[in-house]
């Protein structure tokens, strides 16, 4: 089992940040990756209940918010993960986005926690999968940094 998790600082209040992280569409698309969201989440689009759908190249995320508390955090389970019509054996335990106010502004945590159910080279690719998407989240929360 495998963690990811990056944290930044912003100037803002959570208030601020949580909308902007918490807008799927707008938060997660970006240059190779996109989303929509494909069912609406219970009294907020992006809330509770909502499924997003993350196309990143080949591979192709169904994500479910699994818990919305707005301005402070709101967690999301990967419940499919393919590649074409095939599907990848990981198990996502979870993840989080959390927004904490300090001196100055608001710290966010991006937390993912997973595991690839691959005999032998399944931890490897863990190790991959870390870089890669440690890489990846850092990019998504700089774009945020710009509004």
């Amino acid at each position: 089992m495998q963690t990811i998790d990056v944290s930044r600082h912003y100037p803002e209040p959570p208030e601020v940040i949580f909308a902007r992280l918490s807008d799927h569409e707008r938060f997660i698309s970006d240059e190779g990756v996109r989303c929509k969201v494909t069912t609406p989440g219970e009294g907020d689009r992006n809330g509770l209940g909502a499924l997003r759908e993350v196309w990143v190249g080949p591979l192709h995320f169904a994500e479910r918010i699994v818990e919305w508390n707005p301005p402070h955090s709101y967690g999301y389970r990967i419940e499919s993960l393919r590649s074409g019509p095939r599907t990848l054996p990981v198990d996502h335990h979870g993840g989080r986005i959390e927004c904490r106010a300090d001196a100055g502004g608001t710290t966010v945590r991006w937390t993912s926690i997973f595991h690839v159910r691959i005999p032998l080279i399944g931890g490897l690719i863990e190790r991959a999968v870390v870089r890669k998407f440690t890489a990846a989240f850092r990019a998504a929360l700089a774009k945020a940094a710009r509004g």
